[in-house]
């Protein structure tokens, strides 16, 4: 305990590995998958490992930092996304589409922010479909063909996606 106030020479393996075990049990309470949060608590293990614990800072606000560095690290895209050129360069390939698919878990605005999608890719001249295939909340379909109708987009609901690509493509549609 005196360490984590006082701080210490250098942080090892050793002394991370009471709080990596709590962030990997925390993770995993979590749902997230065992392989990512191995993957994760070593980037974490990897980056304190040898570093200097400042002097009234605890271990676990220091992992926690270091999560946090990881996963932003993880989630910033190696190249400029930038979805409009994206969809015009597909529009070009006659047979290709730019499909966008929103995947998580239930109630966190996946049809909501795809309805925001939509709405700025028709603010940009660009042909959208939906295609439902959420079907465990109920509500869901219903949920997305409201939106669908207030945007006037067009709206599908659980086809098979090898018969909806020609379907798509014969429209023009940038899914």
């Amino acid at each position: 305990m005196f360490l984590s106030i006082a701080g210490k020479a250098n942080l090892e393996k050793s002394d991370l590995e009471p709080a990596l075990k709590a962030l990997k049990d925390r993770l995993m309470k979590k749902n997230v998958a065992e392989e990512i949060t191995e993957k994760l608590s070593e980037s974490v293990a990897a980056s304190l490992e040898g570093k200097k614990l400042a002097s009234f800072t605890r271990i676990s606000s220091t992992l926690q930092i270091a999560m946090e560095e990881a996963l932003v690290h993880i989630l910033t895209p190696r190249r400029s996304i930038d979805i409009l050129r994206d969809v015009h360069a597909t529009r070009e390939q006659k047979e290709a589409l730019y499909v966008v698919v929103f995947i998580s878990v239930d109630g966190v605005g996946k049809s909501t922010n795809l309805a925001k999608v939509a709405y700025w890719l028709l603010q940009h001249e660009i042909n959208v479909m939906m295609a439902a295939c959420d079907t465990f909340r109920s509500g869901a379909v219903e949920q997305l063909r409201t939106h669908a109708r207030r945007l006037q987009v067009e709206h599908l609901i659980l086809q098979p996606i090898t018969r909806l690509s020609g379907f798509f493509t014969q429209r023009g549609f940038v899914c």
